[in-house]
């Protein structure tokens, strides 16, 4: 299953980028960015690089990070930001500004495992929705 995702970059509240309605791909080249090492596997990391190179960030200073949480700090600290999903916004930290990049959308994708005869009703109200 796949579907477009809008983009966000994540950067501290404080910074003059955060008051922007949208940032355009020229307002992040130079900056910092932070990636999460807990998804570098070698398809999500070169997706991730080729997502940064058509942002027009590969030549961009790297802080690579355990987890999310730790990615957020690092970002609210004002030392780097990242780029992620809109969806995100929901996990971050207060000090953190989640700001649209123009035109800038991805494609996402899920995969669902499940025992195919699983009688937890949950689990089939889940694949339901799906």
């Amino acid at each position: 299953m796949s579907f477009q995702r809008q983009r966000v970059c994540i950067i501290p509240a404080d910074h003059p980028l955060a008051q922007k309605e949208q940032l355009d791909r020229k307002d992040l080249t130079n900056l910092p960015i932070a990636l999460n090492r807990a998804q570098d596997n070698q398809t999500t990391a070169s997706q991730i690089l080729q997502m940064y190179t058509h942002l027009g960030m590969s030549g961009n200073k790297r802080y690579y990070i355990d987890d999310f949480y730790s990615l957020a700090m690092l970002v609210s600290s004002g030392l780097a930001v990242s780029v992620v999903p809109d969806s995100m916004q929901q996990m971050g930290p207060e000090g953190l500004a989640f700001i649209p990049i123009k035109g800038f959308h991805s494609t996402a994708r899920t995969m669902v495992v499940y025992q195919k005869h699983n009688p937890v009703p949950a689990v089939k109200y889940i694949l339901q929705m799906l």
